[in-house]
């Protein structure tokens, strides 16, 4: 092993450049023919992402268009709030403390459940003023501070 050392310091200086020179070229080169075969699916796959994206956000948008409809043909006919239509299969009310102008919430379930919880808070005419969330036993902990909105 010393003795390539060696031969390598022995060459003129030059030829170490140009031999380092080509070297570099040729790893450049071997790098560049080895890289497009593995870019290509990325960029497929982020392509097809990008479309089921893309449906979603237009279901999504088609959703609240119909909700917002939907609340304008109630005309402010709006459910009382009842902690206790939160018990559904996916959440679970872990406890109510009822306050004078609210109250906190606790929930406990999955991340599929929170969206449609904040839009059946708004449907029931509450405002959340406090939220937070912590995984708790591989279940997500919800709690909630509620605020009913002054009418008058």
């Amino acid at each position: 092993m010393n003795s390539l050392v060696d031969a390598w310091c022995a060459l003129p200086t030059r030829l170490r450049i140009g031999g380092w020179c080509l070297w570099s070229l040729s790893l450049c080169v071997l790098a560049a023919i080895c890289m497009p075969d593995m870019a290509q699916p990325e960029s497929e796959e982020r392509l097809q992402q990008r479309v089921a994206l893309r449906g979603q956000w237009q279901a999504l948008r088609h959703l609240v268009n119909s909700v917002d409809e939907h609340l304008m043909a109630t005309d402010g006919a709006r459910p009382s709030f009842s902690p206790l239509h939160f018990q559904v299969p996916q959440m679970r009310l872990q406890h109510w403390k009822p306050t004078a102008s609210g109250g906190e919430m606790a929930l406990k379930g999955q991340w599929d459940a929170v969206p449609q919880i904040f839009s059946q808070l708004a449907l029931q005419g509450m405002g959340v003023s406090q939220f937070s969330f912590r995984v708790e036993d591989a279940e997500l902990l919800l709690t909630f501070q509620l605020e009913q909105p002054n009418d008058g």
